[in-house]
């Protein structure tokens, strides 16, 4: 990509205050806790849009019941009752791979072959981190009732499902906890998935009802009436299930739709036995929701056609959240994978979650420096500016350090802020308790409630640069203090590439000035440019062969905002 900035002025002055748009929130949520940004999936259910990862590779077990602890102490805090809501993502996806096709990241649970018993590996970690998960929950909701004691709520209120019967849950006085589990490709087909979901089941004994044993649907029981223990602690269960290990004639793995053949065939079929299973719990409200991991886009297409009951999640990597999400950068003459499958997943509405979400983007840091470095600028000026904005507007949130003390916003809360702002989940890893205060819910969400546009392009500017193949120019001139400018973003699709100038008044005429290329004033076709400016600054766009194909462009959009230009014949 090219990235154009030119920056002439720096004021302190802050934004005006519609330049913060509010949190993505649905309509009348004010039962649940302010602080939790949530979203509404197609099921009519809420989830927040800020959870954590507890079964990487990475992550010691041992720390997992303190990780638990600590995040459902976060999620409680804010009520009386000790309620509220969290989300835990027991996932692995280390041996996920991203390969670059042509510049276009493509993502699978399993884009290469992999052996067999590794993948068993996997499943036997993410079965033991389920059980710690379990374990901590159990003992958090027997200290929350000790705490808050039985507030005369009746037994059966722990199955009361708000999206089936019209009723709100009680988020003041219960605690509502998504868990998110993955099957992999050694448990599709019925009998497998059945067992392996049953064993889950046993894990997570006092939590949830017993598994049932008859998959008639005019024979299994609704969960709603079967007893349990009741913590004031509610788990919902959301199952997720990985591609098919479909293979090309070289054995590599790939998209099912792309190459039939009698394995592949009978790959997909046990892929729908696995899904149809789901759907019968998911009828029976043994588990809340169903969903796809990693996914392959074409895949997808073809899939949710096939199922009864669409999923209402995907989950997927943050370089599939970063091309498809936010504001359009261009990247070439194609559409990205991750902007066909943003496209594919709102069509059916299904929400997006993004794993891993630091980790894969914080690996290119020292590939990048340059857009690293924008980003930890941006963590510092972005802090001051939250600070002094509160201040000034007499606003009482409390701006949090990280979790080393420092008075700067973390490049990892950056990232999460930035998606959560553009209503994409995040599951960051939590590899111990103490990283949890920077990644809370309330740390991103105040940080995401007071980005403005402007920021936003900045940091997505910074964010596209860690994940391609080229770095920000030395002297990119983003990320510079006061919130007084706005961002102005050229999309050329001329079919060449173009020139952009400024246009000052030159005591009462117009001078052309054209930006120094070493600012990287010349935009590629297909690619898109930022530039910092002020309100009512005017622009003038030129071909190579000197013809001016656009003049007097000029910023309309409010200080703190952005304001997008597409450049055509």
């Amino acid at each position: 990509e090219s990235h154009i900035v030119d920056i002439n002025i720096v004021d302190i002055k802050q934004p005006s205050k519609d330049s913060h748009s509010d949190l993505p929130r649905i309509d009348d949520t004010s039962e649940v806790t302010s602080f939790v940004p949530v979203t509404t999936l197609s099921n009519g259910r809420l989830l927040p849009l800020i959870g954590f990862g507890v079964a990487s590779l990475s992550v010691n077990h041992k720390e997992i019941p303190v990780i638990v602890n600590t995040l459902l102490q976060y999620a409680s805090s804010e009520s009386e009752g000790g309620g509220g809501i969290a989300m835990i993502d027991a996932v692995i996806d280390e041996k996920r791979e991203i390969e670059s096709n042509g510049g276009s990241f493509m993502f699978s649970g399993n884009i290469r072959k992999s052996e067999e018993n590794e993948e068993k590996l996997e499943v036997s970690m993410a079965k033991t981190a389920i059980s710690l998960v379990g374990r901590a929950i159990t003992f958090f909701g027997k200290e929350n009732m000790s705490l808050h004691g039985d507030k005369g709520l009746l037994r059966s209120a722990a199955n009361k499902d708000h999206s089936s019967d019209g009723r709100k849950y009680d988020y003041e006085n219960r605690l509502e906890i998504h868990l998110l589990i993955g099957l992999a490709d050694t448990e599709l087909g019925h009998e497998k998935t059945t067992a392996a979901l049953r064993d889950i089941f046993s894990e997570l004994d006092e939590l949830v009802p017993p598994f049932p044993d008859n998959f008639d649907a005019g024979n299994m029981m609704d969960r709603t009436t079967l007893s349990q223990i009741d913590r004031h602690v509610d788990l919902r269960i959301h199952v997720l299930l990985r591609s098919p290990r479909c293979q090309d004639k070289s054995e590599l793995i790939i998209p099912c739709t792309k190459y039939k053949s009698p394995v592949n065939d009978e790959k997909v079929e046990k892929w729908m036995e696995s899904y149809n299973v789901m759907e019968a719990l998911y009828d029976k409200n043994f588990i809340s929701g169903i969903g796809f991991d990693g996914v392959y886009v074409e895949d997808v297409r073809e899939f949710v056609q096939k199922c009864r009951v669409k999923p209402q999640i995907y989950r997927g990597d943050v370089y599939q959240a970063l091309e498809g999400y936010g504001r359009r950068m261009g990247v070439g003459n194609r559409i990205s994978d991750g902007k066909e499958l943003e496209q594919v997943l709102q069509d059916h509405n299904v929400t997006f979650l993004s794993s891993n979400v630091a980790g894969h983007v914080l690996e290119n840091k020292h590939l990048r420096p340059h857009a690293y470095g924008l980003l930890q600028n941006l963590g510092s000026v972005l802090y001051n500016a939250h600070r002094e904005y509160n201040e000034k507007n007499g606003v009482d949130g409390i701006i949090s350090t990280n979790f080393k003390g420092g008075e700067y916003y973390t490049v990892p809360r950056l990232i999460l802020a930035y998606l959560v702002k553009h209503k994409v989940g995040v599951l960051p890893h939590a590899f111990k308790a103490e990283h949890l205060a920077d990644d809370a819910p309330e740390s991103v969400s105040s940080l995401a409630s007071f980005l403005s546009k402007r920021r936003l392009a900045e940091i997505g500017v910074a964010l596209k640069a860690m994940i391609s193949e080229k770095d920000l120019p030395e002297d990119h001139g983003l990320g510079m203090e006061g919130e007084h400018e706005a961002a102005v973003v050229f999309h050329n699709e001329v079919g060449q590439e173009v020139y952009l100038f400024r246009v000052l008044d030159d005591m009462g005429s117009e001078k052309e000035v054209e930006i120094p290329t070493e600012r990287g004033g010349i935009v590629e076709h297909g690619h898109s440019a930022v530039i910092i400016a002020n309100p009512g600054d005017k622009f003038a766009v030129y071909r190579a062969d000197g013809k001016r194909i656009h003049h007097d462009l000029t910023v309309n959009t409010e200080p703190g905002g952005a304001e997008d230009f597409l450049l055509q014949l």
